[in-house]
């Protein structure tokens, strides 16, 4: 099992943020998927079986404000995986998503300390993530939890290229 948890971020806004830091971010949350699928994928293609895990986020569906480099990097390593997904089933190989809600890091935290109000900040995104139907869990998780979650998960998986929805 390879699991990917590539997770670098700006704290900008859409106008405050330069294109570099768009590729910045790009590059870890992406290009490091797509580093460790050609490093490790083809010799379990040889061996007949592997299973890759991408910790994506649900902010590749919903966004965030001053998140939007990181938000987009996850939408981008949602759609590689259900490629690389789509390229390697044959060969024995799984690759599916894990999309946590947020996770209590100081990436999230330094989010909302930039934020005018950072109490109204949090307020905001736990009313979102209250009102999201598709989430199994909607507090702000741990890594612990995060990880009892992919657990559960991949347990109760039996396709390829599932986008498995939150911690």
């Amino acid at each position: 099992i390879i699991v990917h948890a590539g997770a670098a971020t700006e704290q900008a806004g859409i106008f405050a943020s330069s294109p570099q830091a768009f590729n910045t971010v790009y590059d870890v949350n992406v290009g490091g998927a797509v580093r460790l699928v050609q490093a490790f994928a083809p010799a379990m293609q040889g061996a007949g079986r592997g299973n890759f895990v991408f910790i994506s986020s649900i902010n590749a569906r919903m966004g965030a404000p001053s998140l939007a480099a990181y938000a987009a990097s996850k939408g981008g390593l949602e759609t590689f995986m259900k490629g690389f997904a789509l390229e390697v089933a044959a060969d024995g190989l799984r690759a599916n998503c894990v999309a946590p809600a947020s996770i209590d890091t100081a990436m999230l935290r330094a989010s909302f300390d930039q934020q005018p109000d950072p109490a109204a900040a949090l307020a905001n995104m736990m009313r979102r993530l209250r009102d999201d139907a598709s989430l199994t869990r909607r507090a702000v998780s741990d890594a612990l939890d995060v990880a009892e979650s992919a657990v559960e998960s991949w347990e109760a998986a039996s396709r390829n290229h599932q986008r498995l929805p939150g911690a």
